[in-house]
């Protein structure tokens, strides 16, 4: 059975807020000890509760208050490097979100562009291209443009692709002298008989 989905809001009934309490606190112990053990990392929690007469430390006292120290005693640029306040935590989320939105936004005018583009080169009509503002059909020339260049790559790299082979095919297939029984014999050892006509001449 798939677990419930859990709201992350305040629990206003006492005894529900304590019981989630303990287990959570339990499950948040057991994760601080996994992750000691699986990456060979130092960890250390406080937890302040009104559930508990004392403050909850983990994995104790002694390793917390060295690891704390530790900390303490780091130069200020490499203790606050990568530390970050809740506020800007979120605004560095909202950020990040922000620019998801603006990317998908600008994939789905794209798309839309595009459908459009396609939809005029087959039916040939242009009704769809009046429904658009001056924003939009500059980026529908864009399109056409950039789709335009990517057509004139693909036909000239298949050009010299062709020329290339043409000129492989045409080195296999050239007769040798050999081949044609051309071949004599020279002062200077075996040639073709044009090379010894020439040789004769002189």
């Amino acid at each position: 059975m798939a677990r419930r989905k859990v709201r992350l809001q305040f629990i206003e009934n006492m005894s529900q807020r304590k019981s989630t309490y303990r287990k959570r606190k339990k499950g948040f112990t057991t994760k601080m000890n996994e992750i000691g053990i699986l990456c060979d990392v130092k960890a250390a929690a406080v937890i302040y509760s009104p559930f508990e007469t004392e403050p909850v430390v983990i994995p104790d006292h002694e390793t917390a208050v060295q690891l704390f120290t530790e900390w303490r005693d780091m130069p200020e640029m490499e203790r606050t490097k990568r530390m970050v306040t809740q506020e800007m935590f979120l605004r560095q989320r909202i950020q990040k979100t922000r620019d998801q939105i603006r990317k998908i936004k600008r994939d789905n005018k794209e798309k839309e562009l595009t459908n459009t583009m396609y939809g005029v080169l087959h039916d040939w009509k242009l009704d769809p291209i009046y429904k658009l503002d001056l924003k939009d059909v500059n980026e529908l020339k864009s399109t056409i443009e950039r789709y335009i260049h990517q057509i004139r790559m693909i036909k000239q790299n298949a050009t010299v692709q062709e020329s290339h082979e043409n000129r492989q095919n045409q080195t296999v297939d050239q007769p040798t002298a050999m081949e044609l029984g051309l071949t004599t014999w020279t002062p200077f050892g075996e040639g073709t008989s044009r090379s010894m006509e020439q040789q004769t001449q002189r």
